[in-house]
């Protein structure tokens, strides 16, 4: 399979953006703004509004004609919460929109809200991976400067990407069962997710073995394929299928701003032949043909070993794709059992050895919630996302041997290994006495006490034939001795259930939501105009509005509009397009491609609810129109400097006369 370059080199700090290099001071990567930084904020923003509309109209600057921000006059940059704001000096306002400092995600929302009550434009424009910082203006068009020069790349066409779940509807229900009773039969016989002849482990070998010598991914590794074409896909799949492969790594990178604003945008996968594949779901005819990898998903002959399965990866492969996941091993789940002290698939390949670990855990702390939607992505964001699979498949068999050897292999103490052992066994033996004769897979063959009895008896016999071979010493146990290990069949157990962790995407509590309360506090605390009955009723409205609109698309409410959105336009309450981009200047791709006057209407008619006009003032201003003006402007003052000069010849003429008729 052939692999193109799809990734770009790092370009940290090289743009400036418009930038001074006190503008580029950081927010605390944790910290959000308190109330009183809150104010500072508001005045800010407000003074930086009243100031461009009076260049724009000619007049002169009424210095702080608020009186609340006085330390603006001094034509120094003003420092809020510890960053350093643009002075709002003549020069500033003169530009098209203003670069406000590189800012954590929790301060830019903060200021996205705070430009929404303050009537300006704002835009968020992204660097890099990890370095974006807010644009704002007065101008219409003010913020497409600062989007042009923006380093991010297309939107994502969310609405073409239909789920799996939504594209198929009612003829999913049978598929998702067929994948439900898969999981399951795992789930009620964990043991046979260990297979004869497959699973064995020789301690003696193991022993010594780490991941000191795994050899970290790097973009010139010739094992590694990209994935990003439907050719390709069935590809990747007759490859795996033809190696015969039997153990399978596998991760996700997503998209995720709430439980109904969740997609997949990578699928990472390492395979026990020794290959790795990116696959890259957003590129073109990719997303319809990711699910052709659903048969090697549920094949219980192959293990899928992955990390915190149950987080998002199980949920999104099913919602998506139709991929359920059948026979896993969760390295989390593992690292729980073992006590380990850091629970991270970093940390726990540390643990084991990893010389790399610290530069994995670098990238992680960078690129884990990063933008997965980007594309060309940075060169580090492929290495993070294939070192999420690229130790998996030796983990696990380091991480059952170090589960099976205190009963297995102990051989500081093999006596109270082997009454362990015994002690297995025993249970077992009573399991087979008094399990439910109800159960297929036992009812059908236990027939009588007799029977049972001599089942007990053959069960304590497998564990007499397995103590003999523990007095030999053998170091190599199989499957079948693996079954008998409690603390290990317990992981297996535990991730079989963490593949029934299906999506259960329920519709979102409107009134819970964060954006929507704090605009509710805001306007209860007098920071903004009070909240009305009618903008309540309307916000109710449009959460209707949208889960109508997501099932006539066939995609997750939240790709239609997150609920702050639509909370912000219940409180504003725009009725045009120019209106709606003062709100949000780059709304979802739904309101560019999709008739709004149903929107609209519902606005209007809260709007009259509470006397207003149907149409809100939305100012017309352009930046060309500003350039015009002070151009204008310029050209009068030279006209009036001509003139004064001629003014004053004359004089001089007149003077040079009247001294002469004297």
């Amino acid at each position: 399979m052939g692999r193109r370059k799809w990734y770009k080199k790092g370009r940290y700090g090289k743009k400036k953006m418009g930038f001074s290099n006190e503008a580029r001071s950081y927010g605390n990567k944790n910290e959000a703004f308190s109330v009183k930084d809150r104010k500072l904020l508001i005045q800010y923003l407000n003074e930086y509004y009243e100031r461009c509309t009076d260049l724009y109209s000619g007049n002169v600057f009424q210095k702080s004609r608020s009186r609340k921000l006085q330390m603006s006059d001094s034509g120094d940059p003003i420092v809020i919460a510890g960053c350093t704001f643009p002075a709002l000096d003549e020069d500033a306002l003169r530009q098209p929109y203003l670069a406000l400092p590189l800012l954590n995600a929790k301060q830019r929302k903060i200021i996205h809200h705070l430009c929404v009550f303050a009537n300006l434009y704002h835009v968020g424009v992204k660097l890099s991976p990890i370095e974006s910082f807010v644009a704002i203006s007065i101008f219409r068009d003010g913020l497409d400067y600062a989007v042009q020069q923006s380093e991010c790349d297309p939107k994502v066409q969310f609405l073409d990407l239909k789920p799996w779940l939504k594209r198929l509807g009612e003829s999913a229900t049978a598929a998702t069962k067929v994948g439900h009773d898969a999981v399951y039969k795992l789930i009620d016989q964990p043991g046979d997710s260990l297979r004869d002849g497959i699973d064995e482990l020789d301690f003696e070998e193991l022993k010594d073995l780490s991941l000191e010598n795994t050899v970290p991914p790097r973009l010139e590794d010739e094992y590694w394929t990209l994935v990003d074409s439907p050719e390709q896909i069935r590809e990747c799949v007759q490859e795996i299928e033809a190696d015969n492969i039997t153990e399978l790594a596998f991760d996700l990178e997503c998209l995720y701003r709430s439980k109904l604003q969740l997609i997949t945008c990578l699928i990472q996968l390492a395979t026990s032949s020794g290959k790795e594949y990116v696959i890259d779901t957003l590129a073109p005819g990719v997303w319809e043909s990711v699910g052709e990898l659903a048969p090697i998903f549920a094949d219980p002959k192959i293990v899928k070993i992955g990390h915190a399965i149950a987080g998002m990866d199980v949920q999104c492969l099913q919602h998506d794709f139709g991929i359920f996941v059948v026979n896993a091993f969760d390295t989390q789940e593992a690292a729980k059992a073992l006590k380990l002290k850091r629970l991270g698939l970093a940390q726990v390949c540390g643990a084991y050895g990893l010389k790399d670990s610290v530069e994995y855990e670098d990238l992680k702390a960078v690129y884990q919630t990063c933008n997965w939607t980007v594309r060309p992505m940075e060169e580090n964001m492929i290495i993070y996302a294939r070192y999420d699979v690229h130790c998996l498949i030796l983990l696990r068999k380091l991480m059952m041997r170090d589960l099976a050897k205190e009963e297995c292999w102990d051989e500081s103490n093999p006596k109270d290994s082997d009454a362990e052992a015994k002690a297995v066994a025993d249970t077992m033996a009573s399991m087979w006495n008094d399990f439910d004769e109800d159960e297929d897979d036992f009812g059908n063959t236990i027939s009588s006490p007799d029977e049972a009895a001599g089942t007990a008896e053959a069960v304590r016999g497998d564990y007499h034939d397995t103590a003999v071979e523990t007095t030999e010493r053998s170091s190599n146990f199989g499957a079948g001795e693996l079954r008998m290990n409690a603390a290990l069949m317990q992981v297996i157990s535990r991730s079989q259930e963490m593949c029934a962790k299906f999506s259960k995407a329920k519709a979102e509590k409107h009134l819970k939501d964060p954006d929507f309360q704090s605009i509710v506090v805001a306007s209860k605390t007098g920071e903004i105009p009070e909240w009305t009955a009618s903008q309540l009723s309307l916000y109710d409205r449009l959460e209707e509005w949208r889960m109508d609109m997501a099932k006539r698309q066939k995609v997750m409410a939240g790709f239609i509009s997150p609920l702050g959105f639509l909370a912000l336009i219940a409180y504003k309450r725009p009725t045009t397009i120019e209106a709606l981009r003062q709100v949000n200047f780059q709304p979802s791709e739904f309101f560019e491609r999709e008739d709004l006057t149903e929107l609209f209407d519902l606005v209007k008619e809260s709007r009259r609810q509470d006397g207003l006009r149907d149409y809100d003032d939305v100012g017309s201003r352009t930046y060309p129109e500003l350039l015009r003006r002070l151009d204008r402007r310029e050209q009068l003052k030279q006209i009036g400097s001509v003139a004064l000069t001629m003014g004053a010849a004359v004089a001089a003429v007149a003077a040079v006369r009247a001294l002469r008729r004297r």
